[in-house]
């Protein structure tokens, strides 16, 4: 019998759930109020393609001591041709069947024009399931389904861990009218539920230590132990915005945290409570501290690598460098290495998690004090600093204890210079494992990332204009452009559709007369392009009126914020830094007619828009300088910063006019 199983039983610890302990659910099979059939939108919402109108959760111990889960989904479709509601997935881990499906039942429901309902079931054959590594996935998809359907599905997760309560995630990307979970802990087990989200809280009940043959809402408790009830309603919509983290940071969701369990002594047992006591068991495994030992290859190839070096920063670069670029990624993030560091060195490859811990010994052999850091990635969500556990990161970058400071180092991708971490890092802290005691940090980027572009147009007679292009780029911009720019005459055509898509976006007739990259591997230096570029369709004529876009190709500041409202704050991984410049000539005899305003426009105190036109006759000089700072905005500041980058947009949106001047009519002066 699992250990874990036989202390409970040995403990006595008897819990059983009848089922009148949860009599008063919220929803009923088939049964659904007219108030949701005559419901056609969410609450200041048109977009949506559905509505969930109910999403209940159970979870307790039966005799057998297997966690169960019980879950009752009901939604109502408003589009089917866009709504993945119309069909239904769950995962679950299944090895040692650690994890079954019951009870799974399905059916759409549709009302007739007299009122009545017909159902559409389900059946069990159009039910499959599939295999994902050591995960099943069993899915299906909804029958009959038009707009106005109302599908539902229930079912049980029996799970063999009795420490396993699950969380419960109560928004999603459709309005949610809703959402309760309820969880009923034996007093053996003691747990601390996490709060995620920002909507109101219907209901927050924790009842503990409960005696025996009390009654709450119908429900029946046996002595010592914790009831939960959370409930939210009338939740909107949280979908993925431009320039976010994980939304999960943002729903509103509940963990259970099992900090303790009780030993047939009485005694209560302590699980990991600190992050002390993360970092010691990290020190301790054979996929983390162990792992931070040299070998002799190691070591040799440590002390080759910086016998003639003096000077602690060159071997901090020379190091990292050798693993930043000398050791393939391959791919994807992890807080546990793949190969072991061994192996990465042997290999030659590794995930994030190899290569940092490689970098991590190579340092320390070369008597540099150096530290593993576990983060999360901004996709994967935030760290809850008060609730420690292992499980929140995904990846690992380096501390270095440099003379004038700490240095942080992610070798993860060979185009991040040294001093650069991953964007992906940028997620406000990490947690330094220093032996058996752990530290949190803070992560802010400084301003990481600036473009300067520089341009000479030159328009013929022909209304052709033929341009040359320079393009640095310093910091993160860098990184990208290194990461397109690799393997360039292999990915030809990838690239043909990176210059159409991303910097002569909305012009037809571009020609590339050539291109040539500067810098692609030495990411200490800009990485610079420069392009000789002709475009037919970059002038337009109307009689004697040359009417010019200033800012050539994809370079022209837009608004990335076009929804009317955002919930959830914006969050930029790091600040940036654009300039412009060009010099825009026309053929003999045409003068400068009309030129844009020049202009300035500010959000806060530390990001800002600038622009100046100077004219020089037949030819007009362009500068511009986009400068922010911030990285953090509120969503209480959306609506300024959309009229911040609409500004910006309508300073930067106008044309320069030249006019062909005859020799019996006067030049027009600027101030006509």
């Amino acid at each position: 019998m699992n250990l874990i199983k036989s202390f409970l039983i040995l403990f006595s610890i008897i819990f059983f759930m009848s089922s009148t302990v949860y009599a008063d659910r919220p929803v009923t099979w088939g049964e659904v109020p007219q108030e949701h059939w005559d419901l056609e939108q969410f609450e200041d919402d048109d977009e949506s393609t559905a509505i969930i109108l109910v999403h209940y959760g159970e979870s307790y111990l039966d005799r057998s001591y297997d966690t169960l889960l019980r879950v009752h989904f009901r939604v109502k479709i408003l589009d089917p041709d866009d709504s993945r509601y119309t069909e239904f997935s769950v995962r679950y881990f299944r090895v040692n069947r650690a994890n079954v499906i019951q009870n799974l039942r399905a059916q759409t429901l549709n009302q007739n024009p007299d009122g009545s309902i017909r159902s559409s079931q389900v059946r069990s054959r159009d039910i499959n399931t599939e295999r994902d590594g050591d995960w099943e996935i069993t899915k299906f998809a909804f029958q009959d389904v038009v707009p106005g359907s109302i599908v539902e599905v229930s079912y049980t997760v029996r799970s063999n861990n009795p420490f396993g309560i699950s969380g419960w995630r109560f928004q999603n990307d459709v309005p949610t009218l809703h959402s309760e979970y309820r969880v009923l802990a034996p007093g053996r087990l003691r747990y601390r539920p996490i709060l995620r989200g920002f909507h109101p809280w219907a209901r927050q009940v924790v009842l503990e230590n409960t005696p025996g043959n009390i009654t709450y809402n119908d429900r029946e408790y046996t002595a010592g132990s914790t009831y939960y009830e959370y409930l939210v309603t009338n939740a909107p919509a949280v979908k993925s915005e431009p320039f976010t983290t994980a939304m999960s940071n943002y729903r509103n969701s509940v963990e259970f945290f099992l900090i303790s369990y009780q030993m047939a002594n009485g005694g209560m047992y302590p699980l990991v409570t600190s992050w002390g006591q993360v970092a010691e068991s990290l020190f301790s495994s054979d996929n983390f501290g162990r792992q931070l030992r040299a070998n002799r290859n190691i070591r040799r190839t440590t002390n080759e690598l910086i016998e003639n070096i003096t000077s602690m920063n060159d071997a901090v670069e020379v190091i990292y460098n050798y693993v930043a670029q000398g050791i393939v990624w391959e791919g994807g993030f992890s807080r546990f290495p793949a190969n072991g560091v061994s192996s990465t060195f042997d290999q030659k490859r590794g995930n994030s998690a190899d290569k940092a811990l490689l970098l991590t010994v190579m340092l320390q052999e070369s008597d540099i004090e150096a530290l593993p850091v576990l983060v999360s990635t901004r996709n994967n969500g935030r760290v809850l600093w008060d609730a420690p556990r292992a499980t929140y990161f995904n990846h690992i970058i380096v501390q270095v204890k440099m003379p004038d400071g700490m240095l942080y180092l992610d070798p993860s991708s060979k185009y991040i210079p040294m001093g650069m971490l991953h964007p992906q890092s940028l997620n406000g802290g990490g947690l330094v494992i220093d032996g058996r005691e752990a530290q949190m940090i803070e992560i802010h980027p400084d301003l990481a990332s600036s473009r300067q572009v520089n341009a000479i147009i030159s328009i013929d007679e022909n209304n052709d204009a033929i341009t040359q292009l320079q393009l640095r780029y310093n910091g993160y911009n860098a990184i990208d452009q290194r990461v397109i720019f690799e393997n360039q005459e292999e990915n030809e055509q990838e690239i043909d559709e990176y210059f159409m898509n991303a910097v002569f976006t909305g012009l037809s007739n571009v020609d590339i007369q050539n291109y040539r990259t500067i810098n692609l591997d030495n990411t200490a230096s800009p990485f610079e392009l420069r392009m000789l570029v002709s475009m037919t369709d970059y002038v337009s004529q109307i009689e004697d009126m040359l009417y010019v876009n200033p800012f050539v190709g994809n370079f022209r500041q837009r608004n990335p914020f076009r929804n009317p409202t955002r919930q959830i704050p914006i969050e930029f991984n790091y600040g940036i830094q654009q300039n412009y410049t060009a010099t825009i000539s026309v053929p003999e005899g045409y003068r400068v007619y009309e030129l844009p305003q020049n202009g300035t426009v500010r959000f806060g105190n530390n990001n800002v828009y600038t622009v100046q036109f100077a004219d020089m006759g037949s030819s007009v000089q362009v500068s511009s300088r986009y400068l922010r700072s911030d990285t953090w905005i509120e969503a209480s500041q959306y609506n300024n910063l959309k009229s911040f980058f609409t500004d910006i947009e309508n300073l930067s949106n106008n044309q320069i006019v030249f006019k062909k001047i005859h020799d019996n009519i006067e030049t027009i002066s600027d101030s006509e």
